[in-house]
């Protein structure tokens, strides 16, 4: 489609989204008026931060862990992120995600937790992507051997009823021909209600929601690495091999604001609002591990470059795990306020490899603009899961890996405090490869529940009212 089909779309929108962003003005909100009314309606949460404001889970008392298995077979690569939906009239609420085969919901009611599966010989999908999209109207959209799925309950007040195929759109023309792999690598549901899609080889799609059709295609012709990170005002930050873009999407589509040649990045980028430092946060992937930030919008005037920097990149620091050497992270780093969390990484499959512990958390100093070191862990391990802060509960919540006596190592549910970094609690989760996080990432749900995936279960940790279940 042409120029003339992205104005109309935008058109029909243009007037929700001025009274939206007046009340976002007005009452500092940052939730997608698209969006589900949900604490976590993105696997990476909100700005890519992986935090939320809601409390979560204070101890191990009356703790209660639900494992669901998928099965015996091997189902391959997990979910990017689960996406936790609203409340259903009877107060239950679902997870949609997929260990790479299956489409499955986690439905979640009271002390009470089941799985259903989407029919696989109805949707025809071969390997399903990680990342979800979830709109207002209980809507979900995955991708597939390129073609985009549209879902939904069939019962819309019933979370128990099974998946509906509502569409399937064939999109070819979003793949690159020539050697290489491709596949789409980030989906992300836009403040104007489009959603924004990226491919491994460079590509950047605006779909439209109402007509359901890709509305408009640009090319970088560059390696996208990550996911990419959306604000309000239609901004969309996406990382290459070649350096960091602003894109904004406005009555003509898609345009590119800035881009800044940077290292090629080793997370997702995740934004940080610093007082009125608007800051954009990512580790990269060279030797030595480096924690940089960008100026997302407008440079301050009075700012020199950085020795050896381009204008753009505000500050960067050193990664320190103290005695362990920084891997370069997979995995989007966790922000909160001017404060950043990282993690060591071990790799995405880390069956039987020795583990890299560490994580070390720092802060941006708004006067000296610039990076400071807060506290570091030396003995925590979290080798490949994203983290998830409670800010009530001020707690960090992961899946970990501690050292057992002899070969075997055990996999954990961990809690951390987020103000010094040294453990408040752990779950045993066991031993078996079924308690991998495989790079997916912690959600909080509703009344503080912990949701996490892995590619053979799906598992969820509750305080539960009666002691004896």
């Amino acid at each position: 489609m042409g120029k003339v089909d992205v104005l109309n779309i935008y058109a029909v929108r243009i007037t929700f989204f001025i009274v939206f962003l007046f009340t976002t003005l007005c009452l500092a909100q940052t939730r997608n008026p698209f969006a589900p009314d949900s604490p976590w309606p993105e696997g990476h949460g909100t700005y890519c931060q992986q935090s939320t404001d809601e409390a979560s889970l204070a101890s191990l008392g009356n703790l209660k862990l639900d494992r669901i298995p998928f099965g015996t077979a091997n189902d391959g690569w997990s979910p990017s992120g689960t996406i936790v939906s609203e409340r259903y009239p009877n107060g239950a609420y679902v997870c949609w995600g997929t260990n790479a085969k299956k489409i499955y919901k986690l439905i979640i009611e009271n002390d009470k937790t089941q799985v259903i599966f989407a029919d696989k010989a109805k949707l025809g999908h071969k390997l399903v992507s990680g990342y979800w999209v979830m709109a207002k109207n209980k809507l979900c959209y995955f991708m597939s051997d390129w073609t985009l799925y549209i879902l939904r309950d069939k019962d819309l007040e019933d979370p128990y009823s099974e998946i509906e195929l509502l569409a399937k759109i064939p999109t070819p023309e979003l793949k690159t021909k020539g050697p290489g792999l491709d596949f789409m690598i980030g989906m992300k549901l836009l403040y104007n209600g489009q959603i924004v899609i990226t491919t491994r080889k460079g590509k950047i799609a605006l779909f439209d929601t109402d007509s359901r059709k890709i509305v408009q295609i640009l090319n970088l012709e560059e390696k996208i690495q990550n996911n990419m990170a959306v604000e309000e005002g239609d901004f969309v930050y996406i990382n290459s091999n070649r350096g960091t873009y602003q894109f904004q999407v406005g009555q003509n589509g898609i345009k590119q604001n800035w881009f800044a040649k940077t290292e090629k990045s080793g997370s997702t980028l995740s934004l940080m609002n610093a007082g009125e430092d608007k800051l954009l946060v990512v580790t990269n992937e060279s030797d030595p591990l480096v924690l940089f930030a960008l100026w997302r919008q407008e440079i301050p005037k009075e700012w020199k470059a950085l020795p050896g920097k381009v204008r753009r990149i505000a500050g960067e620091i050193k990664i320190d795990y103290g005695k362990n050497k920084p891997k370069p992270s997979k995995n989007s780093v966790l922000v909160h306020n001017n404060k950043v969390l990282v993690a060591n990484w071990t790799g995405l499959w880390p069956y039987g490899k020795k583990d890299n512990p560490g994580l070390s958390k720092y802060f941006w100093d708004s006067e000296r603009n610039r990076f400071e070191k807060e506290w570091i862990n030396t003995e925590i391990a979290l080798p490949n899961s994203m983290q998830a802060l409670s800010t009530q509960t001020g707690l960090v919540y992961a899946v970990g890996r501690r050292k057992l006596p002899g070969k075997k190592r055990l996999w954990t549910f961990e809690a951390i405090d987020w103000r010094t970094g040294i453990s408040s609690f752990y779950l045993p989760l066991g031993t078996e490869k079924m308690n991998n996080a495989t790079g997916s990432g912690i959600q909080i749900g509703w009344n503080g529940d912990i949701v996490f995936m892995t590619p053979k279960a799906a598992f969820r940790l509750y305080q539960t009212s009666n002691p004896t279940n």
